[in-house]
């Protein structure tokens, strides 16, 4: 029931990531300066269903999906 979510990036960047529900709403923000990331996301408070990760960076951005069972 957590996601370890880990980055190595070509340079110390702004990164921030969300989780947002199916209906969009926003249960998690962070934002980190880093080279390196090892950012845990805790879904045990979170009902089971559907959500999606999604990391900003400086040079794009990555959205996945992810399912609570």
């Amino acid at each position: 029931d957590v996601i370890l979510l880990t980055l190595e990036l070509e340079k110390t960047e702004r990164v921030t990531l969300s989780l947002n529900d199916a209906q969009q709403k926003q249960v998690f923000l962070q934002t980190i300066q880093s080279q390196k990331i090892a950012q845990p996301v805790d879904l045990r408070a979170l009902p089971v269903g559907t959500y999606y990760l999604t990391v900003q960076m400086e040079s794009g951005r990555i959205v996945r999906k992810v399912v609570k069972v």
